[in-house]
């Protein structure tokens, strides 16, 4: 059964930050929703205590990032974070890991700004790596700049995923990951993604082909998730996607999986074409989340 997820990057839009996000954490599980995600961006929530709380306020929540930049992060200080998390969620814990793109970020954060290549090969080499420290091994990795490095917990198992578009990133993510998530573009180095690279149906076949032959080299299976860039119940598809005109007739924007726009039942149409190909799960934005509600009822039910 497809499973639903929701990415929700604020707190609150009133005073009482905590209670709202506690309150919305209870409504998404309340609407269906299986996971609620938080992304890892300068000026939004620090990932992980908003988790923590999330989880506490609804039991039957997964929780997880989508996702990290892993530019961002130590990786023995990451997996001591990951695996206390894990431990105080009662296992509920998805880590997800991008190789970062917005050089904005990377700036005010007084980062160095690696090129492509070499994000997607620290990308590359921290999910085994971290994989190992959670299992309570120690750790030598001269290119990651670890000796002898353990986190001293408890051995954890957090699912693990790769979130991204490009051939590196989700070959990565093919022969480490648990899961990928597919977000159907290619990033540069803004927020805003404009190369709607692999958008259409063939190009989700695309890529669901080429994470599985990289997860069968390795002998492993892998799971995916495709990350919605908009939902909306609507008789006016047009208008729903008015601000996607710069990126091609709205007709063939509109043929996507990665767009939920439509009637119920179209919607409910393109999610069973969607798990026909190999999708497990979709992930819409906070915003989006209770337009979907009434879709995951009669999906579930």
């Amino acid at each position: 059964m497809m499973r639903f997820g929701v990415s929700a990057w604020r707190l609150t839009e009133g005073e009482v930050a905590g209670k709202e996000w506690r309150d919305n954490a209870r409504r998404f599980a309340d609407s269906g929703y299986r996971t609620l995600w938080v992304a890892d961006h300068v000026g939004h929530p620090d990932p992980f205590p908003a988790l923590v709380a999330a989880a506490d306020a609804a039991p039957g929540l997964r929780v997880g990032t989508y996702v990290l930049n892993a530019e961002f992060w130590n990786p023995l200080l990451l997996a001591r974070t990951a695996a206390t998390v894990e431990l105080m969620t009662d296992g509920r814990l998805t880590l997800g890991l991008g190789a970062g793109h917005n050089e904005a970020e990377f700036v005010q954060a007084g980062l160095r700004y690696p090129p492509p290549g070499e994000r997607v090969a620290r990308l590359a080499a921290l999910v085994p790596a971290l994989r190992r420290l959670l299992a309570g091994e120690t750790v030598d990795d001269r290119a990651l700049g670890l000796v002898g490095a353990a986190t001293g917990l408890p051995a954890t198992s957090p699912r693990l995923l790769v979130g991204g578009n490009g051939d590196k990133v989700l070959a990565a993510g093919g022969r480490f990951a648990d899961e990928v998530g597919l977000v159907g573009v290619t990033s540069g180095k803004t927020a805003i993604h404009t190369n709607l690279s692999h958008w259409g149906w063939d190009g989700l076949a695309d890529r669901i082909a080429h994470t599985r032959a990289a997860a069968e080299e390795a002998g492993r299976s892998v799971r995916f998730d495709l990350l919605i860039q908009r939902a909306r119940v609507t008789d006016d598809r047009h208008g729903a996607v008015a601000d996607f005109a710069d990126a091609g007739p709205l007709d063939t924007v509109l043929d996507s999986p990665f767009l939920l726009v439509g009637s119920e039942d179209a919607i409910v149409e393109d999610l069973a074409r969607a798990s026909e190909m190999g999708v497990d799960g979709v992930t819409v934005f906070g915003p989006d989340a209770d337009e979907l509600a009434p879709v995951i009822a009669r999906v579930r039910a």
